[in-house]
This record gives C-alpha cells, structure tokens and sequence, in this order.
C-alpha cells in the first residue's frame, strides 16, 4: 500500500467521481480506476459501491476513509518537519533543488554517473535525489509549481496522454525504451526466440515492487485476465528467488550473468522523459538539458527525435 494510493482515495471518497477526481489528480480516469482497484484487492474488500447516482462510500470505506485521512495528515506533518529539519541543517546558503529519478533509471545503474556529471557542470549547487515514479512526480510537480522543479519519469506509451493533462507542465521525451521478458539460462524458456502475450499471461511472473511496472504487466495481458504474478520484490536479484519465473524488464537494466533477455511481440514501448515547468528557471532549464544531453550519450541506442507534450 502506498501514499499515493490513499491520497487518489481520498480525492475519489471526496468527489464520488472518477472522472472529476482524474482531473484533480491531474492523471487519466483510466489510470485512477486502476489505482483504486489495485487498494481494494490489497485491502481485500471493497471501498465503494455502485448507486443509481454514481459511486458511493461502503461501510467500510467510510472507516477507511477515517483512517487513511489520520494516516496521511500525519505523513504531511512528517515531510513538512523533515523539511524544516533539513534546511536547518543544511550548511550553503543555496537551497537544494530536489531531482526526482524513476526506480527503472536506478535500477539501470547510471544514476551516480549521471549524478557525479551534474555536480560536475553545477558545482555549487546542493542537489536533493528522490525517487519516484510517474504519478508521483506529476503530483509533486502540481503542488510544488516552482520554477526550479525538474523531474525524470519513465512513461508507458498507453500512458503518454496523461501528461499533457496538466498545461503547465513541459515534458521532454528523450529515451524510447522497449520492454522484454528475462529468464534465467537454465530455465525452460531458453530456448525461446520470442514470447507472445497470451504465452506471458500463462507464464508465472516475478515482479519489481514498483507500480508503473505492474500497470505495464496489467496492460500487457490483460486480454487474456489477471497476471500470475507470484512474487513482488525490491531486489534486482529478482530471478534468483523464483526459477521457473519470468521477469519484465526494460532492455536497459543490465542482465544478471545467469540470465536471458527475450524480446516480447507487441511489446510495450517505455519513454524516459524530463518533467519541468513551462515557466522554468533559466537553472532548470539548464539542469534539463544536461540530463537530456547524459540519457542520449549513454543511451544513443534508444534516443528518439525531440517530441514534447
């Protein structure tokens, strides 16, 4: 369960609307729907329920609602003291700028060298890593308006139109990644040339603990019903786990020497880009282009032609 999950909660128990909340949140009403069905299986029962109006609270999503409003009531007072904590702390008198990193650019290791070439162009500038994935940063990115905010996020092609939701925000695609299947090399599918979607959603599936990827394995197979996910992990040693599993990945996470890459027919295409404001900072601007300038050296495999939202 995740902050943001209950923050999209929150919102929807507020407005009874998928539609209207979807537009608060600044995130399509497909995408939220997805969401608030992923907390109702974790929590293992139903949050709302159908009326002749539109939704309604259930009973116990009236308690859930009490709950998840304590919970994240307190978890603001935590960010805004830790906040406070750190610029007491902090010695320079330039205030850090928060950069917020998607878990499949650190998962592909190029994070410290990209890292080490910005403290390198910026000397004096303190620099603040989060991570942080699609939708976090899109609300981040609302709340914040500052014309210091700079954000990488990786974004699922059926996912592109939520970025253009918000028309105060400028995202710069620089990477197109495809997503492929990973296999240990002595698994039985190593002999396999290619795997189709149908075969992936027979298939059992061990997953990184990271949302976006889940809604790409959802989107994948979701034509034939529910994934076999057997594992959710935070490890990158994620086949050493579960054998006879597979992994979806994108192709820029390195492989483990024991494992396979699989390309996947009518694949899902992964785009890295870089979020700011359109009324950015000659500072962010600059912060911007120098991480669009690393992704393209050390990706020039996957670089795609300058496309905006």
């Amino acid at each position: 369960m995740r902050i943001e999950q209950l923050y999209y909660f929150l919102n929807v128990a507020n407005t009874l609307s998928m539609v209207k909340s979807a537009s608060n949140l600044f995130i399509s009403p497909q995408g939220l729907s997805q969401s608030i069905a992923a907390l109702e299986r974790e929590c293992g029962f139903a949050l709302f329920e159908r009326a002749k109006s539109g939704i309604v609270l259930s009973e116990k999503g009236l308690e859930f609602k009490r709950l998840a409003s304590e919970l994240c009531e307190h978890y603001e007072r935590f960010e805004s003291e830790v906040t406070q904590l750190a610029r007491g702390t902090t010695d320079s008198e330039q205030d850090p700028i928060t950069l917020f990193f998607p878990p499949l650019l650190i998962m592909s290791n190029h994070l410290p060298p990209l890292m080490d070439e910005l403290n390198k162009q910026f000397p004096s500038l303190p620099f603040h890593v989060v991570e942080a994935h699609l939708d976090q940063v899109l609300r981040e990115a609302a709340a914040q308006d500052s014309a210091d905010f700079v954000g990488v996020v990786s974004v699922p092609g059926f996912r592109m139109e939520d970025t253009k939701l918000n028309p105060s925000l400028k995202v710069e695609y620089c990477l197109e990644v495809p997503m492929v299947v990973r296999a240990r090399k002595d698994s039985k599918f190593a002999g396999k040339k290619m795997l189709t979607r149908k075969e992936l959603s027979t298939l059992p599936i061990v997953c990184f603990n990271e949302p976006i990827l889940e809604s790409i394995i959802r989107h994948l197979v979701e034509e034939y019903g529910e994934p076999n996910i057997v594992l959710r992990t935070s490890t990158s040693r994620m086949l050493e786990l579960h054998r006879d599993a597979v992994v979806l990945s994108a192709s820029i996470i390195p492989m483990g020497p024991n494992s396979i890459s699989i390309p996947l027919s009518d694949t899902v295409m992964v785009y890295i880009a870089v979020v700011s404001h359109r009324s950015a900072s000659q500072l962010s601007k600059n912060i911007t282009a120098a991480i669009t300038r690393f992704l393209h050296n050390q990706f020039s495999a996957y670089k795609v032609h300058p496309l905006s939202a």
